[in-house]
C-alpha cells in the first residue's frame, strides 16, 4: 500500500514541476512582454493586436506576447 503511496506522490510531484516550469518559462513571467489573450494565435493577428511593433510573437496557441509600449487594438 505504501509503495503505490509514494508512486502516487512522485507522479504528482513531478506533474507540480511541470505546471511550474511552463508557467516560469511563459511570456507571462517575462517582464517586457504584456500578454493578450488570443484564440488561434497566428503570427499576423498576434502583430496586429500589438500595433505591428517589432517584437510580437505568439507563446501559446491562445497567447499574444507584446512588447512593452506597443499600442494595443485589443
Amino acid at each position: 500500500m505504501m509503495a503505490i503511496f509514494k508512486k502516487n506522490t512522485t507522479a504528482l510531484f513531478l506533474a507540480a514541476l511541470v505546471i511550474l516550469a511552463s508557467l516560469l518559462s511563459s511570456c507571462d513571467a517575462d517582464q517586457d512582454c504584456v500578454v493578450r489573450t488570443l484564440l488561434n494565435c497566428i503570427f499576423s493577428r498576434c502583430s496586429q493586436v500589438c500595433g505591428y511593433k517589432p517584437g510580437a510573437h505568439c507563446t501559446d496557441i491562445s497567447k499574444c506576447c507584446c512588447p512593452v509600449g506597443s499600442p494595443s487594438k485589443w
